[in-house]
Parts: C-alpha cells; structure tokens; sequence
C-alpha cells in the first residue's frame, strides 16, 4: 500500500501563527480599552479605537478561515480593507444620524 506524502500547511497555504498573533493582540487590546480603562475615555475616542480593532480582527478571522488557500493573505487584507471602508461609512455617515 502507498502511503500518502502528507506536506506541512505552510507548502499548501499560509501559516496560521500571524493571525493567532493578531487576534491575541485585538483581544487583549479590546480587553483593555473596554474592560479595564473604560472610563479614562471618552465615547468619541472608545468609537475611534473601533478603527484599528475592527480590520485587525477581520484581518485574523478571515485569514484564519482561509488559511489552506494560497491566497489565504491576500483575502485576509483585502476583508481588513473592506471591513475598515465600511465601518467608515457607518460611523460618518449613519452614527451622526442616530
């Protein structure tokens, strides 16, 4: 019986270490902000800081979701670009209507 060659994930995608890195990093981050020192901002700046969690963490998930693809970064920037466009709208465009 053949044996199947079994090749690493990094030969047929992308390893997943710097997504785990960057979703360890959102977590903490938003651990932080929101958990611990809440109150030393204001809701502008808590709003503000939603622009560097919210691609982060698009960026992981994505790129954690499609790690097996050869493509796997490239999706992973392009949903962080997405991600960060449209919260952009929300947030000038339909926030100051509420």
């Amino acid at each position: 019986m053949d044996n199947p060659k079994v090749t690493p994930y990094e030969s047929v995608g992308t390893s997943p270490i710097p997504y785990y890195l960057v979703l360890t990093g959102v977590i903490i981050a938003v651990i932080y902000f929101y958990g611990i020192t809440f109150d030393d901002y204001t809701e502008t700046e808590l709003v503000r800081f939603s622009y560097y969690f919210v691609p982060a963490f698009a960026f992981s998930i994505v790129g954690l979701i499609t790690r097996k693809s050869e493509k796997s970064l490239l999706y992973a920037v392009i949903s962080a670009v997405i991600s960060g466009i449209f919260l952009f709208g929300f947030f000038e465009g339909i926030w100051p209507l509420l």
